[in-house]
């Protein structure tokens, strides 16, 4: 069971740090481990955008020079969205992406060297923390006097927490069961409003008429509940939180309303599934 402190901050106060109820945790029988969330972001550096010049044997690419208030260096970019006076982040040879085992190389594109890459919030995994919807391209730090510094300075605090739950503890596989644990454990106490209802006030969708469905097997819970988009031209967009929240537990990525109904079965343990209508045959 993988989640964050910042996810888990959803439903209670805790009564210590992140390691001290990653301990209590394991001292009740769940083997827990904690690391900071955005340890693999340090060492790449805001820099600024000072010149920017079209790639010579490339017109799809731009040479980018940037200053880190110290040293500047020519890098080759193809995002459409760079800018002079722009604050990026730049990742240079050696260094490595999240969740990318080989680090950076010196490169050669169309013929002109790049000594390291300027990085999308897609590739850094920090969509929705610097702006609330996804935007393509190069990410912009608006952050004041950012230049030079590490962009690990300037995110928020996280805690990335992994759970060995056993067999016996299907209770604590949801973010809403690990924050009960804490609270029997009196590590944490709950929150006056339990209930985070940011992702159920933007989860509208049409409610349609549906085939009677007749549960007709013992094996099962005795109940089932269903709501129908149809709309093509206005399908349910998932919020880049929700999105972000998933990546940060290891989550995959699919359609936005299974990310949605994931997020919820993460959240409280409630298991969902979505069916295509059209692939479906009423009895």
């Amino acid at each position: 069971m993988k989640f964050t402190w910042s996810w888990l901050k959803d439903f209670i106060i805790p009564k210590g740090s992140p390691e001290d109820l990653a301990c209590r945790l394991t001292e009740s029988g769940t083997e827990t481990k904690v690391s900071d969330l955005y340890s693999e972001l340090k060492g790449l550096q805001i820099v600024q955008i000072q010149k920017i010049e079209a790639h010579p044997n490339a017109h799809s690419l731009n040479l980018c020079t940037v200053s880190t208030g110290k040293d500047s260096i020519t890098v080759v970019c193809g995002a459409s969205n760079v800018r002079l006076g722009m604050q990026v982040i730049l990742i240079r040879p050696g260094q490595r992406l999240p969740g990318d085992p080989h680090p950076l190389t010196l490169t050669t594109i169309r013929g002109i060297q790049s000594p390291g890459m300027l990085c999308s919030a897609k590739e850094l995994n920090l969509e929705g923390i610097f702006s609330e919807h996804a935007k393509e391209g190069i990410l912009e730090i608006a952050h004041p006097d950012a230049l030079g510094r590490e962009l690990y300075s300037i995110l928020p605090k996280d805690w990335f927490f992994d759970c060995e739950v056993t067999t016996n503890r299907a209770d604590l596989m949801s973010i809403f069961g690990i924050a009960r644990e804490l609270v029997a454990l009196q590590a944490a106490q709950w929150k006056d409003s339990i209930w985070p209802g940011t992702l159920s006030e933007s989860f509208t969708l049409t409610e349609l008429p549906i085939p009677e469905i007749r549960i007709e097997t013992e094996l099962c819970c005795q109940f089932h509940m269903a709501r129908v988009q149809q709309d093509p031209e206005n399908l349910y967009q998932a919020p880049v939180w929700v999105k972000r929240r998933l990546r940060d537990v290891q989550k995959s990525l699919c359609q936005d309303v299974v990310d949605a109904l994931s997020y919820y079965t993460h959240t409280f343990g409630t298991p969902f599934h979505v069916f295509d209508g059209q692939a479906l045959t009423p009895p």
